[in-house]
């Protein structure tokens, strides 16, 4: 497994507002203590 990279908002090439919006999305699940969320995406093909 490679190890994490860390990476700088600022060094952000693509706009996190986009992916979320249209090529990702955000799954939640939560028990009353505690909750989780995390990015999907439904992968594809290059054009």
């Amino acid at each position: 497994m490679k190890p994490l990279l860390e990476i700088a908002p600022q060094d952000l090439r693509d706009n996190p507002f986009k992916l979320i919006g249209s090529d990702w999305m955000l799954i939640t699940a939560e028990t009353p203590e505690a909750f989780n969320t995390m990015t999907a995406s439904w992968g594809g093909f290059p054009t």
